[in-house]
């Protein structure tokens, strides 16, 4: 064991009880807990949550080709705290580590020798001056990285836009057409676009993503997320 870690011995992210080094994150209780969230049943198609293709409602009538994966469905204490410290605490060794699920995820989705790049839905204004970070950007970033493929500030974020977290589901709607926008010169024409997203709930969020690839010329469209409703 490193001197580091006998001075700053690692925590596990989710109880705070001491774990060994390495590139563990949880401790053996809470990254059972985690498994056992992967391998839970999607109640749409009965695959596991890793496993699970299911495309949201709001993205099928998009005339785009658009595939979905996640990690975990977005329910139950230990879902929503994995997502609760995501958002709000700037833990790095869970950035990395998601980053790291994520990006095998990536990899699946995108056959090899395609053209792709990376981007993520950027975080209301509001929410970064709060909390000093976002939380997707991060993600995205760490997953670049991992898998080799470009990251791309694809889309930017308006000044009307709320809070997601905030809304019903018809708000989130029409809050998501007020809050997205591409940005300047994005190239997106003729190559796989791969979104990083912490969690996808009614859609909405990634509709107004996809459609916006789309208009930029977008060939396809990769969904990749932490949890998923």
């Amino acid at each position: 064991m490193s001197i580091w870690n006998l001075i700053f011995p690692k925590k596990c992210v989710f109880c705070r009880e001491f774990i060994s080094g390495g590139e563990n994150v949880f401790c053996p209780v809470c990254e059972a807990k985690y498994e056992q969230m992967k391998r839970a049943f999607c109640k749409h198609c009965g695959r596991e949550n890793a496993l699970c293709r299911c495309v949201a409602t709001k993205l099928r009538p998009l005339d785009i080709r658009i595939s979905e994966r996640h990690l975990f469905a977005y329910e139950g204490e230990f879902a929503r705290a994995i997502i609760y410290k995501l958002k709000r605490k700037n833990a790095a060794d869970l950035q990395k580590f998601l980053a790291h699920e994520c990006a095998a995820l990536v990899r699946e989705g995108v056959r090899s020798g395609e053209k792709a790049v990376i981007s993520y839905p950027p975080r209301a204004h509001s929410a970064v001056r709060e909390y000093g970070f976002d939380q997707a950007q991060i993600l995205a970033r760490n997953v670049a990285e991992i898998t080799q493929l470009p990251l791309a500030e694809i889309f930017c974020r308006g000044e009307g836009g709320k809070a997601q977290k905030t809304l019903t589901a018809k708000e989130r709607e029409e809050n998501a057409g007020k809050a997205y926008f591409l940005t300047d010169g994005a190239d997106v024409g003729g190559k796989t676009l791969v979104i990083i997203d912490d969690v996808v709930t009614s859609g909405s969020t990634a509709a107004r993503l996809s459609a916006l690839a789309k208009e930029g010329g977008a060939k396809r469209i990769v969904l990749v997320s932490v949890a998923k409703t």
